[in-house]
């Protein structure tokens, strides 16, 4: 009987074929190319081979892009055993700048790496470089005119030059100092609160001739709040808890004595609380500003505070509280 089933083993491996499993498997001759340092505004185009070793057909079952500057187009959505096809990869380098490392995600139906990275990579070196690329005044008084903050352009393109550096806000003072040189001020006349503008900056450059430099400044008077304003940002309803933050009210002089009064609101989803009213030197008034529980929709309040100063003199200031209440599944 044993020698009976050893013999019948044997027939079965001489006269019947071995089963296996056929799979597909992606190889690439490279996964990354560097371009090395080129100039901003430069479309990059790189050609990559996919191959398929298997002995199955490989799938193409998508393409997922790190960036929308990328885009890439590809012969086919399946590779026959032994056979290879090319993905062209385009890199949209405007607004871009220094080493970037863009990505291409390849996803397949090889059973050992289901998704696969290509790397687009670059230096990039913009045709004109703007330092700082945004101007901030954290603290500008109004009556005086700001500090001033100084602006460099440098120009690395040949044959580009800068033709005009301006602004169309009467708050911004622009003047020339080097070659591809100038300062900005705030002039003494900016109302309070918070100033965002920019400056223009016009170049010889074919495409994209101008560039933009924001500015932004915090204006604020003899009497102001720190923060300037208040805001809870995008918040879900219905909230579990309300939500508090506070308020300071300051003095330019720092020998003034400030007290809280009064403060008012018109909406019905913010209570203002006092929690130390001021009244002596070195004192500063608190607020706390609370969002009640069924704030609903885009809240935008002005609350106006009255106090009173060391001679006595009454007067009133405002900030802004600011949330978006949002129902969840909307």
């Amino acid at each position: 009987m044993f020698f009976r089933k050893i013999f019948f083993i044997f027939l079965c491996f001489l006269f019947f074929p071995t089963f296996s499993f056929s799979s597909s498997k992606l190889v690439v001759e490279e996964n990354s190319f560097d371009f090395g340092k080129v100039m901003e505004g430069e479309e990059l185009v790189h050609t990559f081979i996919l191959k398929n070793e298997g002995d199955s057909p490989l799938k193409i079952r998508g393409i997922r892009k790190s960036c929308g500057c990328i885009t890439s187009s590809i012969e086919g959505k399946e590779i026959s055993p032994s056979s290879s096809i090319s993905m062209k990869v385009l890199f949209k380098t405007k607004g871009f700048r220094d080493k970037e490392d863009k990505i291409v995600r390849v996803f397949t139906n090889d059973p050992e790496s289901s998704s696969f990275s290509f790397h687009i990579k670059a230096e990039i070196i913009p045709s004109v470089k703007v330092a700082p690329p945004s101007i901030f005044f954290m603290e500008v008084f109004k009556g005086e005119e700001s500090k001033p903050k100084r602006v460099n352009i440098e120009v690395f393109q040949k044959g580009v030059e800068i033709e005009k550096v301006y602004t169309r806000s009467k708050y911004i003072l622009l003047k020339k100092e080097e070659k591809n040189s100038f300062s900005v001020r705030i002039s003494k006349d900016a109302p309070r609160g918070v100033l965002r503008d920019k400056i223009i900056i016009k170049t010889s450059r074919e495409k994209d001739s101008l560039i933009i430099v924001p500015v932004f400044a915090s204006v604020k008077g003899a009497y102001y709040f720190e923060p300037s304003d208040i805001s809870f940002g995008l918040i879900q309803s219905p909230m579990e808890n309300e939500r508090r933050k506070e308020i300071i009210v300051k003095s330019r002089d720092a020998k003034d004595v400030i007290k809280v009064i009064e403060t008012r609101s018109n909406s019905s989803y913010l209570d203002i609380n006092i929690i130390d009213e001021g009244g002596s030197e070195g004192s500063f008034p608190i607020l706390n500003i609370t969002l009640n529980k069924n704030a609903l929709g885009t809240i935008r309040e002005k609350v106006e505070v009255d106090i009173s100063n060391r001679e006595g003199e009454r007067k009133t200031i405002s900030f802004t509280v600011y949330a978006i209440v949002e129902k969840k599944g909307d």
